[in-house]
């Protein structure tokens, strides 16, 4: 990923407060399984997803590569 220090902190510690939250959110459904069924694994498909935009947007045939690689839900 072509970044300067200061974007892969920035990034890396959104991240890091995201996964904390979605550590209480599985501790929360763990307790209670009937909330946040789905929660933390949409986000983590978001973070995927945003995470391989990072890292390829800049390279050529990224949209086919993304088409391939990512799967959609149906």
């Amino acid at each position: 990923m072509n970044e300067t220090w200061g974007e892969h902190f920035l990034s890396t510690a959104k991240y890091s407060f995201i996964f904390l939250g979605l550590f209480f959110i599985s501790l929360i459904h763990a307790v209670i399984p009937i909330i946040f069924t789905k929660t933390v694994s949409i986000k983590l498909k978001e973070i995927q997803h945003s995470i391989l935009y990072r890292k390829y947007a800049d390279e050529p045939g990224f949209i086919k590569l993304m088409k391939e690689n990512v799967k959609r839900e149906q």
